[in-house]
């Protein structure tokens, strides 16, 4: 698949009601970046400093921003009433193609 040196993991977060992306760099357990948008603009919280150089950093966030941008309910906005936890976060990971999570979505 990518030749990046790091993986993007796109989650829906129903705490905090948005989709975000966690980025991971090989050798680490643990996530080194987490980047959403909100209605103010993109946000990232680092978790430490980045095991690479400046550049690729901004790149993988960069990567993570695109990744998100496919997601049409990423901010949270206006989710519908009554949904359950695991209904929330499949609202949450719906994409412009019309899937969630790979498969066709209402």
């Amino acid at each position: 698949m990518s030749s990046l040196p790091f993986s993007i993991q796109v989650l829906g977060n129903v705490q905090t009601c948005r989709t975000e992306a966690e980025i991971s760099f090989p050798g680490s357990a643990e996530p080194w970046a987490v980047v959403w948008e909100e209605a103010s603009g993109w946000q990232s919280e680092t978790f430490g400093s980045a095991p690479v150089s400046e550049a690729l950093a901004k790149q993988a966030i960069e990567a993570a921003r695109l990744r998100l941008s496919q997601y049409i309910h990423r901010r949270g906005e206006n989710p519908p009433a009554g949904l359950s936890a695991a209904g929330l976060s499949l609202w949450l990971m719906a994409k412009a193609d019309g899937t969630a999570i790979g498969r066709p979505f209402p």
